[in-house]
């Protein structure tokens, strides 16, 4: 476990706008959509530079430094009126896609993904997944 993760964010499935970004932040501008990507804590969120094999890998969940240092300073949740969050844990929602339809990006990776793992590990096989990058499309 995570001793850090103390905090308790009601509702971490959402999307916004971005009302202000810090003085690093070169990715994002006001106004933009964003949905939030409920991650671990792993180097780029802690900015932990150099980041460790895994996180170099995108493997984000692997993190050697999950319970290194400390978290960024996210405030807020899904039922507040604002948010706070680090730049590594939200992505550009293109026009295209209605705030409904973002919040689900989330979990409908995940479950593709878990549903998927599931069913070919259970029979022996390697496989590579090859899908469109979905947070991020």
């Amino acid at each position: 476990a995570f001793p850090e993760l103390s905090r308790v964010f009601l509702g971490h499935e959402m999307c916004g706008k971005v009302v202000e970004t810090g003085s690093k932040v070169d990715k994002f501008q006001v106004g933009d959509r964003v949905v939030f990507q409920h991650l671990l804590p792993d180097c780029s969120n802690k900015e932990i530079d150099p980041p460790c094999a895994h996180c170099q890998a995108g493997n984000y969940a692997l993190c050697e430094n999950q319970s290194e240092g400390t978290l960024p300073s996210n405030t807020g949740g899904g039922w507040s009126e604002f948010f706070m969050a680090h730049s590594s844990q939200i992505v550009k929602i293109p026009s295209q896609i209605s705030d409904e339809e973002a919040v689900l990006i989330e979990p409908t990776a995940v479950t593709f993904f878990m549903r998927f793992y599931e069913k070919y590990r259970s029979q022996g096989m390697t496989y590579s997944l090859l899908v469109p990058e979905l947070l991020g499309c």
